[in-house]
């Protein structure tokens, strides 16, 4: 009885979907096709304001390059660096057995203690820091005389060293301009131990700063692009003012140079403060490939364009518009000759 059951159960199920197969095939079949000769509503679009444009985002380096090597000349243990990178006549760059080394101007290197009854050009150029540090009212004339002898002991106190009218050979760090930046060599930390012959390079009046890229990229970049680099306090704006070939080859690497518009440095007063007198530095920046302009922004399926090149938009109301392309970015196109808020007509996939 209870297999009975079963089958008469599924034969009932079985009659349930060969209905449901019926009744659906039925309401196909008398599903009537769709007219080829209704029309769709149209799509339409109304125009905004927008923005097209297009840039690039790369890494610009930053390095102030070394003009010139002087030479310490002091020996004992390097105790002190309270010079902040930058010096001018009579500051202090760094302290020796706590004795303070400085900063003159003079194209000859200090190779000698200077004491009274010496001559000599180093002489001279001693004597005119006395004078601009208002130690020595006398005109420099090279001789190590009692007047220069009283200036020197004047000078010493002020620096709170021994004061007995000699100047020590390493006491003074002799520049070939002042004021300039400088940058002590790696090995010239305090606990340093000095022996006299080590570097301190000058750095240039203005950082470099570059984009390096390879040829792939440089047909895609063009001369004298708009660039924005970003920096902790702001943006640098400025353009590609030159174009450095690194390798002849075809494959070659190139650096684009940047500068300010107006020719000057591209971080303008701010190099000091941004760009760190060590080694290179990395920043953000975007190149603009294609300026950005704004203005009527619509999809690029509303803009027909006639045989003869010019092209035209039609309004929902049926009046074809004629327009300028000014610009392009996917699928939507800046353009001159229609005003914001017109509902166009938009033709083929207007998305």
């Amino acid at each position: 009885m209870k297999r009975r059951v079963r089958v008469g159960v599924a034969w009932v199920v079985s009659i349930a979907i060969a209905g449901l197969v019926g009744w659906w095939a039925s309401g196909e079949a008398l599903t009537p096709p769709e007219d080829p000769l209704v029309v769709s509503e149209p799509v339409t679009y109304r125009v905004v304001t927008g923005e097209i444009g297009r840039s690039r985002t790369l890494v610009a380096l930053a390095e102030w390059p070394s003009t010139a090597v002087v030479l310490n000349q002091a020996s004992g243990t390097l105790t002190s660096i309270p010079g902040t990178g930058s010096a001018a006549v009579g500051d202090v760059l760094y302290m020796a057995d706590e004795r303070p080394v400085v900063a003159g101007l003079g194209a000859v290197p200090a190779y000698r203690d200077m004491k009274r009854g010496d001559e000599g050009e180093d002489v001279r150029q001693l004597q005119s820091m006395l004078v601009e540090l208002g130690f020595l009212e006398k005109e420099p004339d090279g001789k190590f005389g009692s007047g220069t002898r009283t200036a020197v002991r004047a000078w010493q106190k002020s620096l709170a060293v021994t004061v007995d009218g000699t100047v020590v050979q390493g006491d003074i760090v002799w520049f070939p301009e002042l004021p300039a930046r400088y940058l002590l060599s790696d090995g010239l930390t305090v606990g340093a131990q000095l022996s006299g012959g080590e570097q301190i390079m000058l750095l240039g009046d203005e950082p470099r700063v570059w984009i390096p890229i390879g040829l792939e990229q440089r047909n895609q970049i063009p001369d004298q692009a708009q660039v924005r680099v970003s920096v902790a306090d702001g943006v640098w704006e400025g353009v590609i003012a030159e174009v450095v070939a690194l390798d002849v080859s075809e494959a070659g690497d190139f650096d684009l140079l940047l500068r300010a518009v107006t020719g000057g440095p591209i971080c303008g007063m701010d190099c000091t403060a941004q760009i760190p007198a060590a080694g290179r530095s990395e920043y953000r920046v975007e190149i603009v490939l294609v300026p950005t302009v704004a203005g009527p922004v619509v999809p690029a399926s509303a803009v027909i364009t006639r045989p003869d090149g010019s092209s035209y938009i039609t309004t929902a109301d049926g009046e074809d518009l004629p327009v300028t392309v000014l610009g392009a970015q996917g699928s939507l196109l800046l353009v001159d000759g229609i005003e914001i808020g017109v509902d166009i007509l938009v033709f083929g996939d207007g998305e």
